[in-house]
């Protein structure tokens, strides 16, 4: 990777291979410069690398052999090896001239090794320099790094490097000064005067030596690198100093002793970071006095809403039903409130039934928010409007849900209403999204109306039911015993199978009772030894990548809803990129026929039970007030911790018997696909910044009214109204049109796809797009621009979206490239995800 500076961190991008083969014994695990200038490679050199997922007594493990690789320039002099052991003083001091940072490194070690003696000839050594040399600045720090390696502090030479001209030498000295700080006179004033540097890695260092400093007085300080512009990697140093410093600020604040020398945006972001109930009153009294800045209004209050009481939330309240704000500030105050009802059961005080004038808010997510809060809010006075609304709200669907889900929440109350939209006589969206919510009231009467629609209606999709019923607790057993003796079709018992098996827990009584009810066979498949030994040799000898690809790629097969390549695709299992040069097949077979049998570290589940709700997901962070959980459908799931009644080893989040709807045939091609992933050929991914991950546009009465009404530019500016969802890449970094949704405005003689994809600068500048593929319009950031084969974007700092309109070819491929621009200054880089 070459890393480039980037405000105070660095940017870095993948460069090609130094060294790479076919060889499946080839395991790099660490590379070092030598003295002789040539690069050395430690390898591995085994067969198998992974840890627990293959017997470590499995014959294939090479417990003996491994290599060193020494990689050198062709027709190049290799450096002189230089001699440090035993030699003079001040030749080991000359040594620090060296260009090769070995050598200078083996100069300072041996330097030590002859301990403090050497001290007043490194203090020559210093005086003896040469300002005008233009490596005057670099050679001192290397003396001030000799120093620190004999352990004797040198402030004078200190005092001097905080003030050089070369940032990264002031840069370097504050981390010095950090290791010196209790042995320095006056310390703290020196990083006092870093946190304000001009430039921001000296800032950095300085904040997070500031954190070393017991003192609520350290954390004032380092508050003021705010003045300046402040990029990601100096906001998390800040955020990280600010925590570490809070037992001794939030002292300080208690005694009525830290005011931030009156800088109240200092004190806001300090307040802000703490994650603390001490922190509301505070933040209530500069709401109320009206000295909080603008900018940090919102984001105060949302921190409210999360840790304050049902008075400090009627604050949040009341801005939230401000009609004078911005829909979707109040959307975000709303949500903060809906938050604190469900993780800390905390509602505003006061009368709040004057959040029904925002049931009808032509803004959708505060529209979604006002009645998620009605419900947990258990305002009687409008269920009715909740009743109306899971009946015909009137963005469709999603909104149904919404309500549907706020009647529950109201309780046992709900129960007549919501099982009278279950019957018959309503719509069957309205009768499944309804049977769900009843999931939450009565499992026994939700699992009687599922079986009841599903025999009425074989061809509903029973798969969001049986996800409401298994989130519930009891829910798989009464659905079981409500199964007993009863027939269900074919196809719909298939379909719940799959379902049960979607949830990654395992349910065998249920999947035996709608094997039972359906007349399947509900056994996972297996093999033996045997089997397994002959499906490799298939694999090697008939498996076929290409077509292994297109079954990997299958929305049936849900690979890249939990697996990304590349950094494109889920996150709830482990990227994929390179599991070919690191898996052996048999290990790849098993993965998919038996996913709870090896799990790769780091991606254990859990099953956590909290207020009668079942959630599965690998853990992404604990604190004493929450467990965060990804499920299996890549969300992020916040549980408290005081509702959590039982959690367990949930295994592996792969749903068992994926595999079961392959043929061999896909079987033995998936296999090979995902076994040539990371090897030398077309199935490694290349390190060129490619487009991998779109979000492609659905056909909708929306999008076909924008195209009859010749407006497909009002499509990148965020129409309401239009369906997105994801699409990616193929490995080589080509997008298949043929497996793209299309959009044929009537009286048309062609078919379009719109496809959009994001882009991050970390410094402004153009940017250059390499375009493959039939691009007939282009848009940056909702923009029109001419659709060239290569394309300059002038980028300011930030993610920005392109959006490009696409003449349907099924034979045709779309690639999108990015590339720098000769003398641009802009660091930019494609964004991946799911």
């Amino acid at each position: 990777f070459k890393l480039t500076p980037s405000g105070a961190g660095y940017i870095s991008r993948e460069q090609p291979e130094v060294i790479k083969t076919t060889h499946a014994a080839f395991r790099p695990v660490d590379v070092k410069m030598g003295p002789d200038g040539a690069l050395y490679i430690a390898d591995w050199y085994n067969p198998i690398i992974q840890h627990g997922e293959v017997d470590f007594r499995d014959e294939r493990r090479d417990h003996t052999h491994g290599r060193i690789w020494r990689v050198t320039v062709k027709d190049r002099e290799l450096v002189e090896r230089p001699q440090l052991v035993g030699a003079p003083v001040d030749d080991l001091l000359e040594a620090l001239r060296a260009p090769e940072d070995f050598t200078r490194l083996h100069a300072k070690l041996q330097l030590k090794a002859r301990g403090q003696d050497v001290v007043g000839q490194l203090a020559a050594w210093v005086d003896a320099l040469d300002p005008s040399d233009p490596q005057y600045e670099h050679l001192r720090l290397e003396a001030l790094w000799t120093y620190q390696a004999l352990d004797v502090v040198e402030p004078k030479l200190l005092a001097a490097l905080l003030r050089s001209e070369d940032e990264r030498v002031r840069a370097a000295a504050t981390r010095v000064l950090r290791a010196w700080r209790d042995r320095v006179p006056q310390a703290t004033r020196l990083l006092a005067v870093q946190v304000d540097d001009e430039r921001p890695q000296v800032r950095l260092e300085a904040v997070r030596a500031l954190a070393e400093v017991p003192t609520a007085n350290a954390a004032e300080l380092a508050m003021r690198a705010l003045d300046r512009p402040v990029d990601r990697f100096l906001e998390h140093a800040l955020w990280l100093t600010a925590r570490d410093l809070a037992p001794h600020w939030l002292k300080a604040l208690r005694a009525g002793q830290l005011d931030c020398d009156g800088n109240v945006s200092h004190l806001t972001y300090l307040l802000q970071s703490a994650g603390s109930p001490a922190v509301v009153e505070p933040l209530m009294e500069l709401l109320r006095s009206g000295q909080l800045p603008r900018d940090r209004q919102e984001s105060v209050l949302v921190l409210i809403a999360t840790l304050g009481d049902g008075e400090d939330l009627r604050t949040v309240f009341e801005m939230a039903i401000d009609d004078s704000a911005a829909p979707a500030a109040r959307a975000e105050l709303l949500a903060a409130l809906v938050n604190a009802a469900r993780m800390r059961k905390v509602r505003p005080a006061g009368e709040l039934e004057m959040i029904e004038g925002l049931l009808d808010a032509e803004h959708e997510a505060l529209r979604h928010s006002a009645i998620e809060a009605a419900g947990l809010w258990g305002l009687e006075s409008l269920r009715e409007r909740l009743i109306e609304r899971a009946k015909a709200g009137p963005t469709g669907a999603a909104e149904r849900r919404t309500a549907l889900r706020a009647l529950a929440a109201m309780g046992k109350a709900s129960t007549p209403a919501v099982l009278k939209l279950c019957k018959a006589d309503h719509p069957l969206e309205i009768r499944s999204l309804a049977i769900a919510a009843m999931a939450a009231l009565d499992v026994q009467t939700a699992a009687a109306e599922l079986i009841s629609l599903v025999r009425q209606e074989p061809s509903v999709d029973p798969a969001p039911v049986i996800v409401a019923m298994l989130e519930r607790k009891g829910g798989a057993a009464a659905l079981a015993e409500a199964l007993a003796g009863q027939e269900l079709p074919t196809d719909a018992a298939k379909l719940a199978v799959r379902a049960v098996r979607s949830v990654a827990r395992e349910e065998p009584a249920l999947v035996a009772a709608l094997s039972a009810a359906g007349g399947i066979d509900g056994g996972t498949r297996t093999l033996s030894h045997s089997e397994i030994a002959s499906l490799v040799d298939d694999v090697d000898s008939s498996g076929d990548p290409v077509r292994g690809e297109a079954v990997f790629r299958r929305d049936a097969s849900s690979c890249l809803k939990c697996h990304a390549i590349a950094g494109a695709g889920g996150r709830v299992g482990p990227d994929l990129v390179s599991i070919g040069a690191s898996a052996q097949v048999d290990y790849l077979i098993e993965s998919i026929l038996q996913p709870g049998a090896k799990i790769k570290e780091n991606y254990h589940a859990l099953t956590v039970v909290a207020d009668g709700r079942i959630t599965s997901g690998v853990k992404v962070r604990e604190t004493k007030d929450e467990l965060v959980l990804r499920d299996v459908e890549d969300r992020e799931v916040a549980i408290p911790q005081d509702a959590i009644e039982l959690s367990k080893d949930g295994g592996s989040l792969m749903p068992v018997g994926l595999a079961d709807t392959l043929t061999r045939a896909e079987l033995v091609d998936l296999v090979r696909f995902l076994s040539e992933l990371g090897k030398v050929g077309p199935y490694a991914a290349s390190g060129t910044p490619v487009v991998r991950r779109w979000q492609v546009l659905f056909d909708s009465p929306q999008a076909q009214a924008l195209f009859a009404a010749g407006a497909p530019d009002d499509v990148p500016r965020n129409a309401p109204g239009l369906n997105w969802g994801s699409a990616y890449s193929t490995v080589s970094g080509h997008l298949p049109l043929a497996e793209l949704p299309a959009i044929e405005p009537r009286q048309a003689e062609a078919a379009w796809h719109v496809v959009r994809c994001e882009c991050a600068a970390a410094k402004a500048g153009p940017v250059g797009l390499r375009i493959d593929g039939p691009v007939k319009k282009m848009w940056f950031d909702g923009e029109p621009l001419a659709a060239d084969e290569d394309v300059t974007l002038d980028m300011p700092a930030g993610t920005h979206v392109v959006t490009l309109l696409v003449e349907h070819d099924p034979d045709t491929r779309l690639r999108v490239e990015l590339f720098d621009v000769p003398g641009s200054p802009a660091q930019a880089q494609i964004v991946g995800g799911k």
